[in-house]
């Protein structure tokens, strides 16, 4: 098994639930990052979870003993940013966090308040949502005004594997209320995230390699962008997939040159 993997430089970890759930570290996440480290690989990030900026990001892993920069970290927020700037959009109008609210302006982004002001809309997992703010979508029925979806998780790890519910159930209630489907989905499993990280670091799809627990999101990104994958499955796999592991502690192993 292990010749597929010669040419793998880096090792792309999904968070939530992979490396981490809640405010816990998954077991054997720490050591299999530091040993991968040793092997030579590189170490990157990327997830779905928009709440917070990149910065907040590493602060958490850092506090939890995982050495790492904002750098090395691509977030459905951040790919939303990257996104909208390329395309040449100033103003947005948004449904989310403060930390998603953070990163859009960190990228020279406008934030409006008025949903129907902005050139675009993003939406992303506010636990703080009410009513009345989701009642304001229905003004947008009939509008061609771009929305984009940090992703369509529908539920996401919290401590000791609690799932609560994410952003992809706003997602559904926004696509409802404006009667139509939103206009981009920034995170996994779509490649955008996966585009920006081989940008930015010279890596190309057969040098990467994704570590993930969904199917869904995290094998279906990797299959997108044509790149290797493991699957972090602690209960077993149900798909009959060579690629997975039980445990964490069993990947360094599994990558040994």
């Amino acid at each position: 098994m292990a010749n597929q993997f010669t040419k793998i430089k880096a090792i792309v970890f999904d968070l939530d639930g992979t490396v981490y759930e809640g405010e816990n570290l998954v077991d054997g996440a720490l050591e299999a990052i530091n040993s991968l480290r040793h092997q030579g690989f590189q170490i990157y990030f990327c997830t779905n979870n928009s709440t917070r900026t990149r910065q907040e990001i590493a602060n958490k892993l850092n506090h939890l003993g995982i050495v790492t920069t904002s750098d090395s970290i691509f977030s459905a927020g951040y790919a939303a940013a990257y996104y909208l700037a390329k395309a040449g959009i100033k103003q947005i109008s948004l449904l989310g966090t403060l930390g998603l609210r953070n990163e859009l302006s960190a990228a020279g982004l406008t934030i409006v308040d008025e949903l129907d002001k902005g050139q675009a809309i993003v939406v992303g997992l506010d636990p703080d949502i009410n009513y009345a703010r989701m009642s304001l979508f229905s003004t947008l029925l009939g509008k061609n005004m771009p929305v984009i979806a940090c992703n369509r998780d529908r539920w996401f790890p919290g401590n000791n594997g609690e799932l609560k519910p994410g952003c992809g159930i706003m997602v559904d209630l926004v696509e409802a209320l404006m009667g139509r489907s939103v206009d981009l989905l920034a995170g996994k499993p779509n490649t955008l995230l996966l585009e920006m990280l081989s940008r930015q670091t010279g890596l190309n799809k057969n040098e990467l390699m994704i570590v993930g627990d969904s199917f869904e999101s995290d094998v279906a990104l990797a299959k997108a962008f044509g790149s290797l994958w493991v699957l972090y499955a602690p209960h077993g796999c149900k798909n009959s997939c060579q690629n997975s592991v039980t445990t964490m502690n069993d990947l360094p192993e599994m990558l040994l040159r």
